[in-house]
């Protein structure tokens, strides 16, 4: 789940939105001969359409188990763990042990009195290894290539010689595309 969890979110996000752009992109592009400000609009709009979309599913999405065994709404963690682990079945065991594991770690921070800051991210060596992993995994997936080449694609047909609008858009799409096979 988690595995899904992660490259899921990622190959969406690098692939479907950077080819829908750049599709949409080429699409408006010819739009009065290239003089229309839709041209540029139109992508747009596409483009937020789809963070509109997040904020409408946003209120059907589950909270985190941890924070509502925090708030004390234990029930409902219970029914979000059994939705994660066992397909909503909540008297599985794998179900039970996860939200057991959640209750627990909680109880002990509140009767410990310990809970986590932001120092404990970076105080010891093990714990800054893991903020590392963080920053460079997010870092790496960005400039993985794709972005780079999106980038700087213009200056670099600039200075390879005239090139049109629409052989500029033809290969943005298609360096989107090739970029993520």
């Amino acid at each position: 789940m988690r595995s899904t969890a992660t490259w899921l979110p990622l190959t969406f996000v690098d692939y479907v939105g950077a080819l829908i752009a750049a599709g949409a992109t080429y699409a408006t592009s010819f739009y009065d001969g290239g003089y229309s400000t839709w041209a540029w609009r139109a992508p747009t709009l596409i483009q937020g359409l789809f963070s509109v979309v997040c904020i409408v599913i946003l209120p059907f999405i589950p909270e985190s188990p941890r924070w509502l065994v925090y708030q004390g709404r234990r029930e409902e963690a219970r029914r979000v763990v059994a939705l994660t682990c066992s397909n909503g079945v909540e008297n599985d065991v794998m179900a039970e042990v996860q939200y057991q594991q959640i209750v627990d770690t909680i109880e002990w921070e509140k009767n410990a009195g310990e809970t986590l800051t932001w120092k404990e991210t970076v105080r010891t060596p093990s714990a800054r290894r893991r903020v590392l992993l963080v920053i460079s995994v997010a870092t790496f997936t960005v400039i993985a290539g794709n972005v780079i080449a999106s980038y700087y694609l213009g200056s670099m047909l600039n200075h390879a010689g005239e090139v049109s609008n629409v052989l500029f858009l033809s290969l943005a799409l298609l360096a989107n595309q090739n970029m993520q096979e």
